[in-house]
């Protein structure tokens, strides 16, 4: 997939990508932290940074997380709000 995708890029683009920064704000920092772990267990190469904004990477019901703390005082983003996004995240 890498070679594939440097091929084209250079083709097509004119360019030689060295450097590869991933950014990704809520769903899509799950999905840019999920290709690096993909990257990293295939031995891709992994890239050069990452940027992650309000992503969602604990999912244990078990854990208050500071998100959570916050909420307590928070009168739009509420705890049960909270609790109802977890639960239909999964």
């Amino acid at each position: 997939m890498y070679c594939y995708l440097i091929e084209n890029a250079e083709r097509e683009l004119g360019i030689t990508p060295e450097k590869i920064v991933l950014v990704g704000d809520s769903a899509g920092a799950n999905l840019a932290a999920a290709l690096c772990i993909l990257a990293i267990q295939r031995k891709y190469r992994i890239p050069t940074g990452i940027l992650l904004a309000y992503g969602v990477f604990n999912m244990n019901k078990n854990d208050f997380t500071p998100s959570n703390l916050f909420s307590l005082d928070d009168g739009y983003m509420t705890y049960p709000f909270l609790k109802i996004c977890h639960d239909s995240y999964f």
